[in-house]
């Protein structure tokens, strides 16, 4: 597989937050879809508390996405996602689920010692248990990809000690393959700001260990060939750089030179040949706030750095299916419908001389009252539909009513 043929068909983006409204019919869900099309993503992680994102994931398999779906549960505990909860995501089309478990390592604050690695490998059991019942396919616990030795193998070998190992025969493994580099015993976590050789080339740490890099998952590839005599699938559930480590949230993703890195260093993991049994690598282009207004998504400006990077690397390798003008023009098309479906309301329109969208020229009496969708604020009037990305109120548009 070629890396150019690789993104359209594996790439990924993790998407955080609940979702709920994701699911519903949107200028928003129809942008951020159409949006992510562009950008050559076929495969999408989900965080899910309950069935709160089961509206969301029918939608993203509808509109041809691989959805990974992920419970979410306080960290430190041991239970298995109920089959009330499975079912019925596997009945809108989801494969891959993964449980309560996230990086345990990290989550549950105790050493890889024998009782622990008891409890995960037994959790495991359970929810591929439930899984298989539920016509699901169940995801290994997420583990980051320098905790093979300590945390992953010997997960792996207490099931089998458990005479299971055909739930390892049915699993697909998650991990948290992100690049970072290590320096002697000094650990750098998924950053731009300590590059002391390429994380994403170099998969192991100077001592030979697998390193906290993104081809760590060949060392993982190698390592479960070697124990069931076969691959299995690799899904990268979170991966790819973030902006920055040494900036605040808040910093790194409105900052221009740290996005300008993220995009150009994310665009070149896509660009590695990658091993056929890693099935997708879900990159961290989003805040973790999701997309809509999110500042690495979509701005008043247009696509920040790293969306047009992977829109651009798409166009180049297989040829644009969609690009800004048609999603601008959906998004159009979207305003207009709820303006007309929305005209005359009851009790009329209360009048607002301060209004924004009323100001700058004489566009009738108002036909809709001030509405709200997709990011976006719009209302209609006599004459136009006039609207803008909510309080970008020096950026009104207009649009036709009927063009």
């Amino acid at each position: 597989m070629t890396p150019a043929w690789g993104f359209e068909e594996v790439h990924g983006s993790a998407w955080y937050g609940d979702g709920r409204w994701m699911g519903k019919e949107s200028i928003q869900r129809d942008r951020d879809i159409a949006t992510m099309q562009s950008m050559g993503i076929r495969w999408l992680k989900l965080l899910t508390g309950g069935l709160s994102q089961l509206d969301a994931a029918e939608a993203f398999v509808k509109a041809g996405f691989e959805v990974i779906v992920r419970w979410y549960m306080p960290p430190v505990n041991d239970a298995s996602v109920p089959y009330s909860e499975l079912k019925p995501f596997a009945d809108v089309g989801i494969n891959y689920t993964e449980g309560f478990s996230n990086e345990p390592e990290a989550e549950w604050g105790r050493p890889p010692i024998a009782d622990v690695i008891d409890k995960l490998a037994a959790q495991h059991i359970r929810f591929a248990d439930t899984c298989a019942h539920a016509g699901l396919i169940p995801c290994t616990p997420a583990i980051q990809g320098d905790r093979l030795n300590t945390w992953f193998l010997p997960m792996c070998q207490r099931i089998i000690d458990k005479g299971r190992q055909d739930v390892l025969e049915g699993s697909v493994v998650a991990g948290h393959w992100r690049p970072g580099t290590y320096y002697g015993s000094v650990r750098f976590s998924g950053g731009l700001d300590t590059q002391l050789y390429p994380p994403d080339i170099e998969p192991r740490q100077p001592d030979g260990q697998p390193g906290f890099a993104f081809r760590s998952y060949e060392m993982w590839d190698d390592a479960i060939t070697a124990l069931l005599g076969h691959p299995l699938p690799l899904l990268g559930t979170e991966a790819g750089y973030e902006p920055s480590e040494s900036r605040s949230k808040v910093e790194q993703w409105n900052d221009d030179s740290c996005l300008a890195r993220h995009a150009v260093l994310n665009v070149k993991l896509a660009q590695i040949e990658w091993r056929p049994s890693l099935f997708c690598q879900c990159f961290w282009i989003l805040t973790p706030g999701g997309m809509g207004n999110d500042p690495a998504w979509f701005h008043d400006s247009g696509h920040r750095p790293v969306v047009r990077a992977f829109i651009e690397m798409k166009k180049s390798q297989r040829g644009s299916i969609l690009d800004d003008t048609w999603l601008i023009d959906q998004m159009q098309e979207r305003i207009k419908t709820m303006c007309w479906n929305n005209l005359y309301p009851s009790g009329g329109v209360e009048r607002n001389p301060n209004a924004a969208l009323q100001k700058g020229g004489n566009w009738g009496a108002p036909t809709t009252r001030e509405l709200r969708g997709g990011g976006y604020v719009f209302q209609g009037f006599v004459t136009c539909i006039r609207y803008c990305l909510d309080g970008d109120w020096v950026n009104i548009k207009t649009l036709s009513w009927m063009l």
